[in-house]
């Protein structure tokens, strides 16, 4: 198994995202931050798709209004990249998009999406981690 160094450039994408969008960080006394929950969610993210596979993990993470704010994330950034194929949601979530791939696209898909929820993680250490709120 060849060890990846994390994409610069994904990294930088996933700040200018958490810089720009308010999916995963919120403003507090004026400033950016992330609930520790997502950094949780991110973390877990990862594993669950080594242990589950991705169309178990998509479906976990979309059933729950939270987690799903970080598959959100993930196919934001994966969408956001140059010259690639967008991939749009089927009836409002991606496993069932994912599920009609043949597994090669499926598997690619899978190794993109670990690719950014590391970028992800990496980026989310650039912002304050503050307690829940719920």
């Amino acid at each position: 198994m060849i060890i990846k160094k994390p994409n610069n450039v994904y990294i930088e994408a996933a700040i200018d995202f958490l810089d720009n969008q308010t999916i995963i960080t919120k403003q507090i006394s004026g400033r950016k931050v992330i609930e520790s929950k997502y950094n949780s969610y991110i973390s877990s993210f990862g594993g669950s798709i080594i242990q589950s596979g991705l169309l178990a993990t998509l479906k976990i993470f979309e059933a729950n209004d939270e987690k799903n704010k970080i598959i959100e994330a993930l196919f934001y950034l994966l969408n956001s990249r140059e010259k690639v194929s967008q991939i749009e949601k089927t009836k409002n979530n991606y496993y069932k998009t994912i599920k009609i791939y043949n597994n090669d696209q499926a598997n690619k898909i899978r190794d993109e999406l670990i690719e950014m929820a590391v970028s992800l993680k990496l980026a989310m250490r650039c912002f304050e981690q503050v307690e829940n709120t719920n």
